[in-house]
């Protein structure tokens, strides 16, 4: 909870960063800051600075409009995903009904408008009137599911209700006795809605759903101010799902993580759309399908956030509470994890081990089991030889295991082991390649592609390219980077090196390089999977270049250098999002030169000259399922395919028995795709197929935008002041 020294720091933030922008720019009115404050949040100076920069020229940055404010509470954390998950399961269920217009949240006023200037001595105000009500505020809030005609709520019990009523009620004065501003707090019920405004044959089922609900998790809740503008009212926000660059003077680029609000009046060009995108306040042009519709809260700003309950239940005498024993079971099943991990970072640096580690870990789980039966090969100090040999010396061989198992320290193998590890580490890493190394090499000598083992289960790894520069640095980086005098790397995360195109750098639009944290990222996964002990029997690949170096990136992580690349145009993504023309791809013998080791014997499943420039959704599906039934067909085991943010779907979709989506709901699914977004499928006993946990969780990181040292710099004032 906040506490008082946190007291008037919406003021201090305000008067902090008019402060700042004034004495470094005359380009600014206070009335232009404090309205770029009142829309970003009252964040911090950056933020500030870069919303003005964004609008300049901007006409409506002078006009002086008031935002409307609500005051919200609302969930977080696990209660929060589990009424998401009825948000979700209800809209499937049973259609869209009026509760999915808005994110979950209790109201506590009605909509009320607040001059710029005004604002952060109103959140001041709100915290200073939570302080003064604290001590009547109940350690939680207890929910109570209830149900009438048309609709489906959460209720407050009366003891959350009564201080809720004190705490709005508080604020509402105050803010009238001090500005002369009329706030009109709740007065019904306070409640979440569920559903309203649906078809009521659809009541019982919703209610079902409803009582899956568990609202005893752990509860936390934040008191919130959300801000919009009026002027949106009733308008189509359309969010962004591919960024275009804008070619024309009339057209409006697009980045990800934007809003645009449209146009009503639909532009003569056809196949376009016209809008105002919400982060820069710029009008254009844009291609039809590279938004869609959204709901219109996206475009909301929160200013205020203030944590009024953390942890505990919703309700009393719930499961929220985990007392001592649950967290000690839980330690020692993390204690075995990481035991069982270590065991199997062993095995692979001492692999004579490792038939010992399968007797012992009998559950260990699937992704390991490549790992465990080529380790079942006789093996002798100096690597992996042929799987044949005596029972005698087979016996000899786990006796001596036993033996080493109980009494590590006195076997010579082992003290040498140990010795080596404490004189010089990279003799390990070295040690750890060369097994690796072996066990691959053994691996592609003993298995056949030509049909299916009867052994290996078969799994499909669905993959996304790895960070890519165009999105980074934008669609013209090889204009900026790349002239007459060569390639220039002026930010640390341009590649290294680029290949050479043969129609000169122009080729690289829409067909770029990862970026340098890209390469990490797929390495980083790789290095994951080769941990879990992960080997691939074959590895496919788009035609873009960054999903070849993405492959590339992961089999080095994985210490793989057999296994060549195949580069299978099926897997190039929709057509539709590349304006219907084909990238300039790289030829093989070009890939081979550049130093990626792609197959130049392999045939495509699918070639270039099958595509049709004019794809639709339903063919784009059903071309990348073909390959897929002609891959998981020849080729036994684990198989990757590395394409697009798509790939994840379109080649599990009608594997594990799935309809094909329909466009606006592909488009919803790819972008929750990050990079290097891994799914893994696989086929159960009765031939069927189904999407599975994978065994590498997934990779989350932050933004780190560019930065010049020149904005160190002192800039004094007029007065000589800095």
């Amino acid at each position: 909870m906040a506490s008082n020294n946190a007291k008037k720091q919406y003021v201090a933030v305000h008067e902090e960063v008019v402060k700042n922008i004034t004495s470094q720019t005359k380009q600014y009115s206070k009335k232009n800051i404090e309205k770029a404050l009142s829309i970003t949040g009252h964040k911090d100076l950056a933020s500030t600075m870069k919303w003005l920069n964004n609008h300049i020229g901007d006409r409506t940055l002078n006009e002086d409009t008031q935002r409307e404010y609500i005051l919200f509470l609302c969930p977080t954390g696990p209660l929060l995903s589990e009424i998401s998950k009825f948000y979700e399961q209800s809209y499937n269920k049973c259609g869209s009904n009026s509760a999915h217009n808005l994110f979950p949240h209790i109201t506590l006023s009605s909509f009320f408008k607040i001059n710029n200037h005004l604002l952060p001595y109103i959140l001041d105000c709100l915290n200073d009137c939570f302080q003064s009500t604290r001590y009547s505020q109940p350690d939680h809030l207890q929910l109570i599911l209830q149900r009438s005609e048309g609709y489906i709520g959460l209720f407050l019990n009366a003891v959350a209700s009564t201080w809720m009523t004190e705490l709005t009620s508080t604020f509402a004065t105050a803010v009238h006795k001090n500005f002369g501003l009329l706030i009109k707090p709740h007065e019904r019920k306070f409640h979440l809605t569920l559903a309203y405004n649906f078809d009521l044959s659809k009541t019982q089922e919703l209610e079902n759903l409803a009582k899956k609900i568990n609202i005893d998790v752990n509860a936390r809740w934040e008191l919130n101010i959300y801000s919009r503008d009026p002027s949106f009212n009733g308008k189509n926000i359309h969010s962004i799902t591919h960024e275009y660059k804008a070619v024309k003077q009339d057209e409006l680029t697009l980045n990800y993580n934007s809003h645009i609000i449209m146009d009503p009046e639909p532009p003569k060009r056809s196949g376009w759309k016209r809008g105002t995108d919400n982060e820069t306040g710029k009008t254009g042009l844009f291609p039809d399908n590279f938004t869609k519709k959204t709901a219109e809260w996206r475009i909301w700003t929160k200013n205020f956030s203030l944590p009024v309950f953390r942890g505990g239940s919703s309700n009393p005498g719930s499961s929220g509470d985990i007392d001592m024993s649950k967290q000690t079971k839980r330690s020692q099943s993390f204690n075995l994890k990481k035991d069982k991990k270590e065991e199997l970072r062993n095995s692979l640096r001492n692999p004579s081990k490792s038939s010992t580690l399968q007797s012992s870990s009998s559950n260990n789980p699937p992704w390991e089991s490549n790992t465990r039966i080529l380790a079942n090969s006789r093996t002798t100090a100096t690597g992996v030889t042929d799987a044949g040999d005596s029972s005698g010396n087979a016996e000899s061989m786990n006796q001596y295991q036993a033996y080493a198992i109980r009494d590590s320290n006195k076997t010579p193998l082992a003290r040498t082991h140990s010795e080596d590890r404490k004189k010089n580490r990279n003799s390990t890493k070295r040690n750890e390649r060369e097994t690796t190394a072996q066990l691959l090499q053994y691996r592609t000598s003993n298995m056949s592609i030509s049909g299916p083992s009867t052994t290996q289960v078969k799994r499909l790894f669905s993959m996304r390219h790895a960070e890519r520069v165009d999105l980074t640095f934008g669609h013209d980086w090889f204009q900026i980077y790349i002239d007459d005098r060569g390639y220039h790397r002026r930010n640390l995360n341009l590649p290294r090196r680029i290949p050479t195109r043969k129609s000169g750098p122009r080729d690289f639009f829409m067909d770029c390089p990862i970026t340098e944290v890209g390469t990490f990222q797929a390495k980083l996964a790789g290095e994951a999977l080769r941990a879990k002990g992960v080997i691939f029997n074959a590895v496919f690949s788009s035609p873009s270049l960054r999903s070849i170096q993405t492959a590339a990136s992961l089999l080095d992580g994985l210490m793989d250098t057999s296994t060549k690349i195949k580069i299978e145009p099926a897997l190039f993504e929709w057509m539709a999002w590349c304006r219907n023309t084909f990238p300039k791809f790289m030829r093989i013998e070009d890939l081979v030169d550049y130093g990626l080791n792609v197959d130049p014997n392999y045939a495509p499943f699918y070639p270039l000259a099958q595509f049709n420039a004019n794809e639709k959704t339903d063919e784009y599906y059903y071309r990348s399922h073909s390959f897929i039934q002609f891959a998981t067909r020849n080729y036994p085991g684990n198989v990757l395919v590395v394409g697009h943010s798509a790939t994840l779907d379109v080649t599990t979709r009608q594997l594990t028995g799935q309809p094909i989506r329909k466009t606006d709901d592909l488009i919803r699914v790819v972008q929750k795709v990050p990079y290097c977004g891994l799914c893994v499928s696989e086929e159960q006993p009765n031939n069927t197929w189904k999407l599975v946990q994978a065994p590498i969780p997934s990779l989350t990181h932050g933004q780190n935008q560019a930065f010049d040292w020149r904005d160190l710099e002192s800039h004094p004032n007029q007065n000589g002041r800095v």
